[in-house]
C-alpha cells in the first residue's frame, strides 16, 4: 500500500532531522510527569497566579 511507504519515508526524514539538530530530550521522570493527569490544585493555582498578575480594579 502506498500510504504505508509514505509513512515510513516520513518517519525516516523525521529521524534524520532530529539527529541533525541537537534538541533537548525529556528524561523518564519528565515524561511520566507530562503524561499524568492535571490536578484540580494545579488548575486553581494557575488561575490564581494569572489573575493576580492583572491590575486590580480600583474602588471609587
Amino acid at each position: 500500500m502506498q500510504l504505508d511507504a509514505n509513512k515510513t519515508e516520513n518517519l525516516e526524514e523525521m529521524d534524520k532531522f532530529l539527529e541533525k539538530h541537537n534538541l533537548p530530550r525529556l528524561n523518564q521522570n519528565e515524561i511520566e510527569k507530562m503524561n499524568r493527569p492535571i490536578t484540580r490544585t494545579e488548575i486553581i493555582e494557575s488561575v490564581i497566579k494569572k489573575s493576580s498578575n492583572k491590575e486590580k480594579p480600583r474602588s471609587r
